[in-house]
This record gives C-alpha cells, structure tokens and sequence, in this order.
C-alpha cells in the first residue's frame, strides 16, 4: 500500500479538490494511506477547505498543514471556492487545529518509512522541508529525511511538451521550483501540464448531491470560466493516480532524465539521471473515465 504526504495549492483551481477526492476513494479501496494533506498556500482558507473536505469522507484525524514561512496565496484568485466552503464549515465548527506544513511533513517522514511525496501546487513546502535543520522532531535534516525516507516526488509542473512554457505551479514561485529540482535527493516523477490538458473531469461529482464540497469548488469554479457543465482539466487527479496506482497501464515514464528549470520557470531536460515525466499510453477519453469514476464522492 502506498503511503503519501499530499501536499496542495487547494483555493483557486478545482482541480485540486478533485485530487483530494481522488485520493479518498483510493484509500477507501484500499490502495493507499494519506498520511497528512499540507497546502504551499498560507491563506487560513485553504487549510480550513481542506479538513472540511477530510470530514466529508470521515477522515478528519488526517492532520492538516500550512505554509508559515511567508505570505503566498492570499488573493481572491487563490481562495475562490476555498473562502466560501471554509466560511460555511465555520458556521457550524470551531476553527480546526493547523499545523506548519514543514513541521508536519517532518513528523510523518520521521515516523514512517517509504513515503511518497505528491506535489500539485507549487513546490514551496518542499523546498522549505529540503532546507530544514535538525529539530526536536528529528535530528535529521530536511534532505537526510527525505533521502532515508521518501521513495519518490510526484509533482505536477513544467510542461515536456511545449518546452517554451512556463507552466504555472513553477512560473509562481520559479525559484522554489529550482531548489527542488536541483536538490531532491530521491528521483521526481513530473506529471506535465500537457497530460493533464483537455481530460475534462468532474462531471460525476454531483452524483452524491450538490451540497458537497467537492461539487461546489468544480461549481464555483466552473461558473467563473462560464463553463457549459462543472468539469475542469485533470493536472492534479492524474498526479495523484500515478502516485498511487504505479503500475497503471495508461501511463508510461520516459526515460531517465534530469530535470531543470530556467529563470522564467521554463523546462530544461537533459538524458540521463533520476528523473521522469510520465506520458499517456491511452486515449484521453480512458483515461478521463477512469479519473471520473475515482472523483465520485
């Protein structure tokens, strides 16, 4: 069973609340463990959306996580379905308990061995987890305890593609991106924005009601984009699903390469190293399928 650390910019675009669906129904089939969930965000919105998504599969014992280091992501266009649904969970409970997401993926890493680390916002917590110190959680470092206890990075960023973008999650905190890049001691499997692009998923997340979570971020967000149906593009639940299911059929890895990125965020690959980005092996209506199937809460 994989065990994981989910690490999120959830608030602004849906399709990382699909990710956190995604990852529940996987546990709830036995295929995986999620550990702790921590947003790169520090806006009290994000982490406070996310244990009331949590409770809405039972599981608010999954401790939650903020970014502490500096203000990121405080604007509206970051919390645009995650100030509504954490204003209505607050109507009804108490603020939940918060912690600092270095803090707590040192904790988890330091009490559990083979754990993978799943990244799709941007990589500022794990660039601040690489630079900790020794503390009283560990007297290891940040990148001891990722080298003795971390299996594998699977982040959504860059784009192999079109190697002349700047894809998001990198392009808003480039240098973040580059200190991963360059000083993640354990191989990073990059889920590119070309994967995700045009698997429009969500359709089925309304099955269970409209009054979940889930449903109302793809519904506030789709309403933004002026969206015929609440569905949105699958960056963040493929990522998810390669690091869960890794012997999918319907993805490949490339071979080895080592990952960069320039002053703008762009990609620069070359042959040979530690890491992948993962290519299609289906259409993206299979694959759209299966990811829709799996988002159902």
């Amino acid at each position: 069973m994989v065990k994981f650390i989910f690490d999120t910019d959830l608030g602004g675009d849906c399709d990382d609340a699909g990710a956190l669906a995604l990852a529940h129904n996987l546990m709830n089939l036995d295929k995986c463990e999620m550990l702790g969930v921590t947003t790169c965000s520090s806006a009290t919105y994000s982490a406070t959306a996310i244990q009331c998504m949590n409770e809405w599969f039972g599981r608010g014992d999954i401790p939650v996580g903020k970014n502490d280091t500096k203000p990121f992501l405080e604007e509206f266009e970051f919390n645009r379905y995650a100030k509504p649904i954490a204003e209505d969970y607050l109507q009804s409970h108490s603020m939940p308990k918060i912690d600092s997401a270095t803090r707590l993926m040192r904790k988890i890493l330091a009490e559990n061995h083979k754990v993978a680390l799943v990244s799709i916002g941007m990589l500022n917590n794990i660039a601040d987890l690489l630079r900790t110190e020794p503390d009283d959680i560990s007297d290891l470092s940040g990148v001891e305890l990722v080298r003795e206890h971390v299996t594998a990075l699977y982040a959504m960023a860059g784009d192999f593609c079109d190697l002349e973008h700047n894809e998001w999650n990198v392009a808003l905190d480039v240098e973040s991106a580059q200190y991963v890049a360059d000083n993640f001691p354990c191989p990073i499997v990059y889920s590119g924005f070309e994967l995700g692009m045009n698997i429009n998923t969500g359709r089925r997340l309304c099955d269970s009601g409209t009054d979940n979570p889930f449903y109302k971020a793809y519904k506030i967000v789709s309403d933004f984009f002026r969206a015929a149906e609440p569905v949105r593009d699958s960056w963040d639940p493929l990522t998810v699903y390669a690091a869960v299911i890794t012997d999918t059929p319907y993805l490949e890895k490339s071979e080895p390469i080592t990952v960069s990125f320039d002053e703008i965020g762009r990609v620069v690959m070359t042959s040979g190293g530690k890491d992948c980005y993962l290519k299609p092996t289906c259409t993206k209506a299979e694959i759209r399928d299966i990811i829709d199937d799996l988002m159902v809460v």
